[in-house]
C-alpha cells in the first residue's frame, strides 16, 4: 500500500456559503477519524468567499475507497448537496517531496 494525496475544489452558492463552510468544517473533523487518514483538510480561497478547495492524504487507495463508500460522505453530500454551485473532479497525485518547516 502507499500513500496517495487526493485534491479537489467546490464552490458553494452565494446565498449559502456560511450554511456550506459550517457543514463542511464539521463534516471534515469527523473524517479526520477515519481509518487510513493522513491528513484532511480544507480550504477558501481569501480573494473567492465560498471557494473550498480539498487536500486529502490516505494511507492507501483502498482506506480512500472506503471512505467515499462510507456512510459519511454519503451523508454528507445528501444533506449539502443543495448548497453547491459546482464542484471539480478530484485528482490524484503522487507525493513527490514534502518538508515542513
Amino acid at each position: 500500500m502507499s500513500t496517495i494525496v487526493v485534491t479537489g475544489a467546490i464552490q458553494a452558492k452565494k446565498e449559502n456559503v456560511d450554511a456550506f463552510r459550517s457543514a463542511f468544517v464539521e463534516y471534515t473533523q469527523k473524517c479526520a477519524n477515519e481509518p487510513g487518514v493522513i491528513a484532511f483538510n480544507i480550504h477558501e480561497a481569501n480573494d473567492s468567499p465560498g471557494y473550498f478547495v480539498i487536500y486529502e492524504r490516505w494511507a492507501s487507495m483502498e482506506l480512500f475507497d472506503e471512505h467515499v463508500k462510507g456512510k459519511l460522505l454519503a451523508d454528507f453530500i445528501a444533506a449539502n448537496s443543495k448548497f453547491i454551485a459546482h464542484s471539480e473532479d478530484p485528482r490524484f497525485l503522487t507525493p513527490l517531496a514534502e518538508a515542513i518547516g
